[in-house]
């Protein structure tokens, strides 16, 4: 225990009048009496003549003694040593990822739990001492900034709940990085239960890191993986079903196909195991496909976010498709091998403009004017569109964005090129694929409402087209390229993920019903270009376009799924590997100073009251009135 102002106990010095106020002999009034015989108790004072008296036993001296000590104890700001997490200005992180919804604390959430831990620690802030308050959904943002008002820390804190999707964790510890360093010297607190990816270290904060872990259990099942594909005997379904528990058990996957039961089978799933289901033969008008699991009686599963899913199987309008090249083999077969492609040939001499074409290819030639709809250019020559300044000679292939959609499982080490325009990136297309010196080989943009992708070399001068990876780079490319419906959804969508509207050209209104909601709908104003990120549901979503009340085409749908064997896996981790620059143990304690002078002031308040009690009682009235007399 101790003090935080040592000079209030000076007060205490007040004691002494009180005590002198005790010592002073009472006042006698002079009165005539017919005897004295039964006043001789009186007469007996020794000190009938002196200014004082001894101290006699007096409770309610020590009552007023010990009011002043409480008094001035508060005053003085006593405090006691506790264990904390931490203390001074706090930067606190909460992990808001779909795994911090499983229920495995006594009923509890594993997000209500970081609450709790978060208003302890609003509660332990004293005096200027600051809290900011960083939410790690699937997009990081401030929730609360340099904030020591607890009503409003908690307020904010009350109003926030675990998403459907994955955390965005290294942007969260970015932002509270950025904060610690804004507040000074502020320590570092992430509440979480550890159940992401930690293929890369977290970088560092500044000051003090600390770590608190919620959850006890791994015990789940959930719904990794559900998608659709088209086969011969019909579409086919496959799915996936991971068991993230240290326990054997046993679940029931329901497969429903546009609202109708399909299928029902039971699965046995081993500790950390993983089950693929395939579902062939399929009805040819399958739209949408529901799975949902469940388990015996008996058995523990504490996350339910993951225990549905959704697939969306869309029929996509075929595309004409116009190549302009003098000859080229390699791009007419691969072409040929794409579904809902539709394949016109013209010589760059004959090519004559025409609206009926959403993908024109042009090999090594750019008429004028530019073809309209989206266009794809191999070995482009000079033009406003895209700038050529010269040729390469024998550039090889250096930086590659393997990870962008349009290089998806394309593989270009391999490739050798005897040559490749000198392109100039104009500034509406990102480079996918550089030289070693920087060159752009292949990049692909927007502009003017219209999609652009741009291959710098000739087929004909590499070896690319002798690759496996050559028919697929062309179908990612044509996929993108192809005029598509009106809603830009990958097949993989999370929660929070962005998509993309192109609104049509008489829409005045797109209206998205979000899942489970058939009676609302978000309206939307059209925009050439309309990106929509209101997704953290889980389920079906759709979209209409309007002209003048009046629907302009059919509906669209995408479907929002969580898919993510990191969130399944809700099994925590005691350690993560957050650091701070001070060195100190991430999941380590320290001493903070709790001050108790709000007991003593109420400890006081009762002490008044008893003492105003005693004073104020009948038979101390009585004894008052007749020492007085």
């Amino acid at each position: 225990m101790g003090i935080l102002l040592p000079t209030a106990l000076a007060l205490l010095a007040l004691a002494l009048p009180i005590i002198v106020l005790y010592m002073l002999k009472q006042r006698r009034m002079d009165l005539s009496v017919s005897s004295s015989l039964l006043w001789r108790r009186a007469l007996q004072d020794r000190t009938v003549n002196a200014p004082w008296q001894r101290i006699r036993r007096n409770l309610l001296l020590l009552l007023q003694l010990l009011l002043l000590l409480l008094l001035v104890l508060s005053l003085a700001r006593p405090f006691l040593f506790t264990q904390a997490i931490a203390e001074g200005d706090l930067v606190v992180i909460l992990d808001a990822s779909a795994s911090m919804q499983a229920t495995d604390l006594a009923g509890d959430s594993r997000f209500e739990r970081a609450k709790q831990q978060t208003n302890s620690l609003i509660d332990g802030l004293q005096g200027d001492q600051r809290m900011t308050l960083i939410y790690a959904g699937p997009s990081a943002q401030v929730a609360a900034s340099a904030s020591n008002n607890k009503g409003s820390l908690r307020q904010t804190l009350n109003g926030l709940s675990a998403s459907n999707g994955k955390a965005d964790i290294l942007p969260a510890i970015t932002l509270a990085a950025a904060s610690a360093r804004q507040l000074g010297e502020a320590t570092v607190v992430f509440i979480s239960d550890g159940a992401f990816p930690l293929d890369t270290s977290l970088p560092q904060v500044p000051g003090k890191a600390r770590y608190i872990n919620v959850g006890n259990s791994s015990a789940n099942v959930g719904i990794t993986a559900l998608s659709l594909r088209d086969a011969p005997g019909g579409p086919q379904l496959f799915a996936s079903v991971a068991n993230s528990g240290n326990d054997p058990l046993t679940a029931l996957l329901t497969i429903r196909v546009d609202g109708e039961l399909r299928d029902s089978r039971s699965l046995d799933l081993t500790p950390k195991d993983e089950q693929t289901v395939t579902l062939p033969g399929l009805p040819l008008t399958t739209r949408i496909v529901e799975a949902s699991l469940s388990i015996d009686e008996g058995q523990t599963d504490y996350l339910a976010t993951d225990n549905q899913a959704w697939a969306l199987r869309t029929s996509r309008p075929a595309s004409n498709v116009l190549l302009v090249s003098e000859g080229n083999s390699f791009i007419e077969k691969s072409l040929n091998l794409l579904p809902n492609v539709k394949l016109f040939k013209t010589a760059p001499a004959a090519y004559a403009p025409s609206a009926g074409f959403g993908l024109t290819i042009l090999d090594g030639t750019m008429p004028s004017p530019v073809p309209d709809g989206n266009l794809l250019l191999f070995a482009p020559p000079n033009s406003p569109l895209v700038p050529v300044s010269g040729a390469l000679s024998y550039p090889a292939i250096g930086q590659v964005l393997v990870n962008d959609p349009l290089l998806r499982f394309v593989d270009l080490s391999g490739t050798h090129l005897a040559s490749a325009q000198r392109i100039t990136t104009p500034p509406w297309a990102r480079v996918l694929a550089r030289t070693t010196n920087g060159e752009p080989l292949i990049i692909a943009g927007e502009t003017d409402g219209r999609r652009v992708a741009i291959v710098a070399f000739d087929l004909h001068k590499s070896d690319l087209p002798l690759q496996i990876a050559f028919p697929i780079l062309m179908a990612n490319l044509v996929e993108w390229l192809q005029p598509q419906t009106s809603v830009d959804a990958p097949s993989l969508l999370g929660a929070g993920d962005p998509i993309s509207i192109r609104a049509l050209p008489e829409a005045d209104e797109i209206r998205v019903t979000l899942p489970g909601q058939q009676e609302s709908y978000t309206s939307l104003q059209p925009t050439q270009s309309l990106s929509f990120a209101r997704t953290e549901a889980l389920g079906i979503y759709t979209v209409q376009q309007f002209a003048q009340g009046k629907p302009l085409a059919p509906p669209e749908q995408f479907a929002v799924n969580l898919f993510s064997r990191q969130e399944s896996d809700i099994t925590p981790r005691t350690g993560i590997g957050l650091t701070g620059t001070e060195g100190t143990p991430a999941t380590g304690t320290t001493q903070r100073p709790l001050e108790i002078w709000p007991w003593v002031v109420l400890a006081s308040l009762a002490l008044l009251t008893a003492e105003w009690w005693l004073y104020n009682r009948p038979s101390a009235r009585l004894r008052r009135a007749k020492a007085g007399s």
